[in-house]
């Protein structure tokens, strides 16, 4: 009888840890697609920001507050990207070419015809 307990307690064993293995694997992916799905919004987000501030018909700006993340904007796509995960959006090809390298805000700005991209407001 002690081998036959012995061969189920070792088996419920392997099963157990055969089983944190694969939650612990479920959870690191639902993780991923959850940061890829914010980053995701977040482009969306600052992409129709742009959008908008580019067809006002007067100048203006929008500052907005971001976790650390680098911006790319070239020839109307802007590539976001944060904990080397990144995401293109398409937006006005008005838009100045910019490399903002890890920011913590942006400010989308409209001066005469000139949309662009700067850190801080006023851009310099």
């Amino acid at each position: 009888m002690e081998l036959n307990e012995f061969i189920i307690l070792g088996g419920s064993l392997i099963v157990g840890v055969v089983f944190l293995i694969a939650a612990s694997n479920y959870m690191a992916g639902q993780s991923e697609q959850a940061d890829a799905s914010i980053n995701q919004k977040d482009a969306q987000r600052i992409a129709s920001l742009i959008g908008r501030v580019a067809n006002q018909p007067y100048d203006s700006s929008v500052e907005m507050n971001l976790s650390l993340c680098d911006i790319s904007v070239s020839n109307g796509s802007m590539i976001f990207s944060r904990g080397g995960k990144s995401s293109s959006e398409f937006i006005p090809a008005s838009v100045k070419d910019a490399d903002l390298k890890e920011i913590a805000s942006i400010c989308i700005y409209k001066i005469g015809e000139d949309v662009g991209l700067a850190e801080h407001c006023p851009p310099e």
